[in-house]
């Protein structure tokens, strides 16, 4: 009697054991999923990294232009010179 009864304990508690073994396995996958679902997320937050930023360059303005300023600055001198 007591043998049948033990044989039945191990195997309920062998059950129990795959069951709550495959619900950790689950959960932990799940979670896994998520996480890197996040991470993904997180790493498109910097913005599209396949577009490209290309410089412009500045407008070369000529002496002979009506709107040119010559840039002048101080040296530590006190000569004034402009370029």
């Amino acid at each position: 009697m007591h043998t049948k009864i033990n044989r039945t304990l191990a195997t309920i508690a062998l059950l129990l054991g795959i069951v709550l073994m495959a619900a950790v396995l689950y959960i932990a996958l799940a979670t896994y999923q998520k996480a890197n679902a996040l991470g993904d997320a997180l790493g498109d937050l910097g913005g599209d990294s396949t577009s490209e930023v290309v410089p412009t360059q500045p407008d070369v303005v000529q002496p002979s232009d009506p709107s040119y300023e010559p840039y002048c600055y101080e040296t530590e001198l006190g000569e004034q010179i402009c370029e």
